[in-house]
């Protein structure tokens, strides 16, 4: 008899996680709408959100931006983009600023560099010197 409580418990906790997955997935799937030139791919910088048909991913406009470039500034670094898609870069990080700010800060992370460089290279590979994380 417990044995059966316990499966009726746990199918009912399955429903409610099957059906908060649903609800995710289509949110997810709201805000893509929400940001067609946006997107992302497991294997293009490793799933964060780059604009659509480049690896420029939306962290680096965001970057310019806070180093005081204009959307016009940006586009004359990066001419195969155009302003609309920066501004949709942007856009996309009004509505998702926790997300990008913490690829931000996962990229400017040097022990975080220093570790995936040590795990990328082969054995054989020199290190690069200290401090020079290029």
């Amino acid at each position: 008899m417990e044995k059966v409580a316990d499966i009726e418990q746990l199918n009912a906790r399955l429903t409610r996680l099957e059906e908060e997955v649903c609800e995710l997935r289509e949110a997810v799937s709201r805000k893509a709408k929400e940001h067609p030139l946006i997107t992302r791919k497991p294997t293009v910088c490793g799933g964060e959100p780059v604009i659509v048909g480049t690896r420029t991913p939306v962290r680096a406009i965001v970057e310019h931006v806070r180093l005081g470039d204009s959307p016009e500034d940006i586009l004359e670094h990066l001419p195969y983009l155009t302003l609309e898609k920066i501004h949709a870069a942007l856009e996309y990080y009004r509505d998702n600023k926790q997300e990008i700010d913490a690829y931000i800060e996962l990229n400017e992370d040097e022990d975080f560099w220093k570790a995936w460089m040590k795990s990328s290279l082969p054995p054989s590979t020199p290190t690069m010197p200290k401090g020079d994380l290029r």
